[in-house]
């Protein structure tokens, strides 16, 4: 019958080498798809801590509380790197750590008739992270 929704856990972190920032990324998605969701989401949270764990290692760090970690971790999740858009002619400088992070997602397959939130296939919804890692809509119209 399957599920009417799965969990992504998304990781997007900067890279470091010795210290010293490195233009790449550590990117990609893992889902956790099963016919009972709970399940999933336990799975799901299980890996995300697994990987909270490994990144706080490698500053010298142990998990003590969301918050410590959220601190510890933030040099994964920001670069210095800028860009510049022009807008209302106005240049604008922002940092290009948005979408960086690490999160666990909810992914809409079986939207509900007559939500209130009018859910789509393939919707995205941020349950729990660090960094900036957000929902984004991926369907259109």
């Amino acid at each position: 019958m399957g599920a009417a929704f799965h969990y992504v856990l998304r990781i997007k972190l900067v890279n470091f080498l010795d210290g010293v920032e490195d233009p790449s990324f550590e990117v990609r998605d893992i889902s956790f798809i099963e016919d009972n969701p709970i399940i999933a989401r336990e799975n799901a949270f299980i890996q995300y801590q697994n990987y909270i764990d490994v990144f706080l290692e490698r500053k010298g760090k142990k998990y003590i509380s969301d918050l410590q970690a959220r601190e510890f971790l933030n040099t994964f999740t920001s670069t210095t790197e800028h860009s510049r858009i022009n807008f209302a002619e106005e240049e604008l400088n922002f940092n290009q750590s948005f979408g960086n992070g690490i999160g666990i997602l909810m992914i809409i397959e079986k939207p509900k008739p007559n939500s209130f939130f009018k859910e789509r296939k393939g919707d995205e919804i941020f349950i729990h992270g660090i960094g900036m890692i957000s929902s984004i809509r991926k369907n259109s119209a």
